[in-house]
């Protein structure tokens, strides 16, 4: 099989991109050929060129009254497209993409597969989406939840997937020394997209509650914005100014994220709106405690005083005194991180890639049926 797999950002803003270069990157000399069409060049298509993945660059606007007049012209270039590289399927990563490449494998003849890793819904679009989707794939059962009240079919839960060796073979980084942290001194570590829903407001209020009870720590933010976040991520660097929070530091992208993990204390995920939680299982396969609110996926994959702590979401206090009894209770630390590690399992890329297969599969049975007919333009 030949599958082309649709990206929606030009540019690495979260897990939902760096898990779908991990899926399409694992398919290499197992029979099935990936290639991907993105919106544009950028950190993606170098990403997938070191990888040796064909790219085909591809503009998908916004979708808005004026890119609706030239959105059929887009659908049919885009189904051309699919042809000329012989496509058997795609699979769409992302909301705006599905929007022209649903229909666009429609006019192909070919089956889609859109891969929804969003909490948010638009009832409008996404009845729209799931209408040209063949399959949908939801990374949690709480996405699928979300999709099930729109009466949107053949939804399939599949988590995603993770290197695990290359993860445990990550060396850790002395965080202590790159930042020049006094030794000995606790280090939080927090990972993703700087936008409002990911709750670093509330850490902030978490690390400033802490700060009042002198607790000795030092707390660093991994993750950068897209540009209609800009504003989002100078009232957090204002609010961290305001809170004199001289111990917490945004690190900006970093390409050495499980390195971190494993030269940090623990990881907290504040988020308001988690999907599915990347970090979390990054985490637990570094052997890092995880505290995370008790929403969306965090909530579906923690099993609470097992292998992580579940906190109330926008409850920075809740937040604070977690942090707090784990950086005094270094035993369950410990306990925590073994049962982590013990989950992590669970979520190998090769299961992953396997339930992806059997979906593609039973999507590609009815040409298999009509095998010496000539599909034709639907």
């Amino acid at each position: 099989m030949k599958i082309g797999f649709i990206f929606n950002q030009s540019a690495l803003i979260g897990g939902g991109e760096i898990s779908c270069i991990d899926l399409a990157a694992s398919f290499r000399d197992t029979g099935v050929t990936p290639v991907a069409i993105v919106p544009g060049s950028g950190e993606i298509e170098e990403r997938l060129k070191k990888l040796e993945i064909p790219v085909t660059l591809t503009a998908f606007p916004r979708f808005t009254a004026h890119s609706l007049l030239h959105w059929q012209w887009r659908v049919r270039t885009l189904a051309r497209t699919f042809s000329s590289l012989a496509l058997d399927l795609v699979h769409v990563n992302g909301a705006r993409s599905m929007l022209y490449a649903g229909p666009a494998a429609r006019h192909a003849g070919i089956p889609c597969v859109w891969h929804n890793r969003v909490l948010h819904r638009d009832h409008l679009l996404d009845r729209l989406r799931g209408h040209y989707a063949d399959a949908v794939i939801a990374n949690s059962h709480a996405v699928a939840a979300t999709l099930a009240r729109l009466r949107i079919r053949n939804v399939t839960v599949v988590y995603n997937g993770f290197d695990l060796d290359a993860i445990r073979r990550q060396a850790p980084l002395d965080l202590n020394r790159e930042f020049q942290i006094a030794p000995g001194v606790p280090i939080i570590l927090a990972v993703g997209r700087l936008c409002p829903w990911k709750g670093f407001g509330d850490l902030l209020e978490a690390c400033s509650l802490l700060n009042r009870k002198q607790v000795r720590y030092f707390c660093l933010i991994l993750g950068k914005s897209v540009a209609e976040e800009n504003k989002h991520v100078a009232s957090l660097l204002e609010r961290k100014e305001q809170l004199n929070l001289s111990n917490v530091h945004f690190t900006g992208w970093r390409e050495d994220v499980v390195a971190c993990m494993k030269g940090a204390t623990l990881l907290a995920v504040p988020s308001h709106a988690e999907p599915f939680g990347r970090t979390i299982v990054e985490a637990w396969a570094s052997g890092l405690p995880v505290i995370a609110t008790n929403t969306g996926g965090p909530a579906e994959l923690i099993r609470h005083g097992e292998n992580g702590f579940l906190v109330e979401m926008k409850n920075p206090r809740a937040l604070a005194e977690a942090i707090e009894e784990l950086f005094l209770h270094p035993e369950k630390r410990a306990a925590m991180s073994k049962a982590g590690a013990i989950r992590a399992k669970d979520f190998s890329l090769q299961r992953h890639k396997e339930m992806v297969v059997s979906i593609y599969k039973r999507l590609s049975r009815p040409a298999e049926a009509a095998a010496g007919q000539t599909r034709r333009p639907r």
